[in-house]
């Protein structure tokens, strides 16, 4: 039921691509900021199937909230039925899509090669962390008895964005 984890997939389709990448003897970090703005949009896109199939779901909300989500009683759903929960999908799908228009209005800004990847890794986990504090946390690993495992995969994005920044900030620049 369920079960395929987003984060992990970027991770071993980044560690894919760079290999791919340097085997053709490309520039690394420019190929990887034309590509880096389709990550948030498909994560969108998947946040929506995400929705219509009830998985990921957040934790039950308080009853009557405008914001909450009630799925119906469908044993092909993941979520319960018929209880209102935080509608993390969306939360989350809607971040990703402001993740996605940012990224887009900001690449003919960028100072150096490099920096989208750095971008979208700090905003991503902040969206993650913050949409993990509405999910329902059973059957999922806590750390600390609140600290998920998307949270501390979160830490170590934001850390690996920092490295890319500061390494490229210099040895990247982009010529005006």
């Amino acid at each position: 039921r369920g079960g395929l984890v987003f984060q992990g997939g970027v991770i071993f389709a980044m560690i894919t691509g760079f290999i791919w990448i340097k085997r053709h003897k490309l520039p690394l970090w420019k190929f990887v900021d034309i590509l880096t703005p389709a990550i948030p949009l498909g994560h969108f896109i998947g946040r929506l199937g995400c929705f219509m199939a009830g998985c990921c779901f957040g934790r039950e909300a308080p009853a009557g909230s405008w914001y909450s989500v009630i799925f119906p009683n469908d044993p092909h759903s993941f979520a319960p039925g018929g209880v209102p929960l935080y509608p993390t999908q969306l939360m989350d799908g809607f971040g990703e899509l402001l993740i996605f228009v940012g990224l887009i209005l900001f690449r003919k800004h960028k100072s150096f090669n490099g920096q989208l990847l750095a971008i979208y890794m700090f905003a991503y986990a902040i969206v993650r962390f913050i949409v993990e504090l509405f999910r329902q946390s059973e059957n999922r690993t806590l750390l600390f008895g609140w600290f998920s495992m998307a949270q501390l995969v979160s830490v170590f994005m934001i850390l690996f964005g920092l490295i890319i920044w500061f390494r490229n900030r210099k040895r990247e620049a982009v010529e005006a």
